[in-house]
């Protein structure tokens, strides 16, 4: 039997502290963080890539957890993760400081308060903490396969392709396709792949990162340029129109759940 369970008005299984409950920890707006330099070969002799003076903006946060679950509201594509013990700094392109973050992790005692129920295990651990408000996953999405061109991947299946502006020697691409979701969507994805997209005529190959996130009640997968990225103006890719994905990783399709952060507080932590 559990030490704890709540159930909301249609019967659905809140909290059951039998099992492992994450818990609210840090919530807020992404702030600028650096910016990273593009890089270009200049060669076609050699595989070198040298600064080309051009940056692209970061944004992010830090956060101090054992196993954070993140989910972001409004247009970013994370690049990296910079873990230093368990201080997690994550990088997104494409980001603006009206992007919004929600940090869940495993529930910990967070210390007394008013109206509050903490629960222990026999081992001491604290499995139970309603100051940390509760990670509700409302359901998922699985990004769809790339479409093809002459037998070359060239994005999502469906999607739509924007081209945001001059990005250096070529342009910041973005191919984006949406899923409905409920409430005030926010998005975590636990892993993504890595590809190259096309310029305008097809005439170079420009490094890619691919992310999603929540857009209102929507949830969004999106292949982007990627920020600082290696340009390479010696490779013509095989049947490409302009702006296309290509190599896209296919052996698995990544997924992304989402949350309503309608109920959450921001900031928080």
């Amino acid at each position: 039997m559990g030490f704890f369970r709540t159930w909301d008005e249609t019967g659905k299984n809140l909290v059951d502290s039998d099992y492992v409950t994450f818990g609210l920890i840090k919530s807020g707006y992404m702030t600028y963080l650096t910016s990273v330099e593009q890089k270009r070969r200049e060669f076609i002799s050699n595989n070198t890539y040298y600064p080309t003076g051009i940056f692209d903006s970061i944004y992010g946060f830090t956060v101090t957890a054992e196993a954070p679950i993140v989910f972001v509201a409004g247009r970013a594509v994370l690049q990296q993760i910079v873990r230093t013990g368990n201080s997690f700094t994550y990088w997104y392109a494409h980001a603006s400081a009206s992007v919004r973050y929600y940090v869940f992790d495993l529930m910990r005692d967070r210390g007394p308060g008013p109206a509050k129920l903490r629960l222990w295990d026999d081992a001491g651990v604290c499995t139970l903490d309603t100051g940390m408000p509760f990670m509700d996953i409302n359901g998922s999405a699985v990004a769809p396969p790339p479409s093809t061109f002459r037998g070359v991947g060239r994005g999502y299946v469906g999607a739509t392709t924007t081209v945001l502006g001059e990005y250096g020697w070529g342009r910041s691409v973005m191919d984006t396709i949406s899923f409905p979701a409920t409430g005030d969507c926010a998005v975590s994805n636990q892993w993504s792949r890595a590809m190259f997209h096309a310029t305008q005529y097809g005439t170079q190959r420009i490094s890619a990162k691919e992310g999603a996130y929540g857009a209102g009640g929507r949830l969004v997968f999106a292949m982007a340029t990627e920020a600082g990225c290696l340009i390479d103006p010696f490779f013509t890719p095989p049947h490409i129109v302009e702006y296309g994905f290509f190599d896209i990783p296919t052996a698995r399709l990544p997924s992304a759940s989402y949350i309503d952060a309608s109920t959450l507080p921001l900031p928080f932590g």
